[in-house]
């Protein structure tokens, strides 16, 4: 690991958290967007792209060597996670 200095530790923490509440939550969004009026939905829609912004930001501090092991595996739990449930993304599209 490169050395990092503790506000960038925390920052990537941060970023961690956040992206992982941002794709668990997707799961309860899908199934209460059907009651959502069209312009909450796409209001959710058009701040997804957020989402997809912090992985690629964690994935350059974890290629840049800037993540602990605990950080890494995290970060590999949340593209797996990522992946599952943008099938949940592409309904929500099409609604």
């Amino acid at each position: 690991m490169a050395q990092v200095t503790k506000a960038k530790h925390d920052e990537i923490d941060r970023l961690l958290d956040l992206s992982q509440a941002g794709w668990e939550e997707l799961t309860e969004i899908a199934e209460e967007a059907g009651s959502w009026d069209r312009e909450s939905l796409e209001a959710y829609l058009a701040e997804r792209p957020l989402e997809e912004d912090r992985l690629r930001r964690l994935s350059e501090h974890a290629q840049a060597g800037r993540m602990d092991e605990a950080q890494l595996e995290r970060h590999r739990r949340l593209l797996d996670l990522a992946e599952e449930r943008r099938p949940l993304l592409e309904r929500l599209h099409s609604v």
